[in-house]
């Protein structure tokens, strides 16, 4: 079972890594399953690595069921 975590894109750097930020926990994702991810923008990731980019209608309800950002 995976368990993946919805997160907002806050800075890309270079090589396909982003910064994101969740419950105040600022960490370094891997973009390379989603390169095309841009700032603002909410991915799923797993294990450090985004593995699906977010539409903006998913968002709400994802982040509903992990208690808000």
């Amino acid at each position: 079972m995976c368990l993946c975590v919805p997160v907002k894109i806050l800075k890309k750097g270079p090589d396909n890594q982003a910064i994101i930020e969740l419950k105040g926990i600022r960490k370094t994702i891997a973009l390379d399953f989603v390169p095309h991810a841009q700032v603002n923008q909410y991915v799923l990731v797993h294990a450090g690595l985004a593995i699906s980019l977010l539409e903006d209608d998913e968002v709400e309800d994802y982040l509903k069921t992990w208690g808000g950002e």
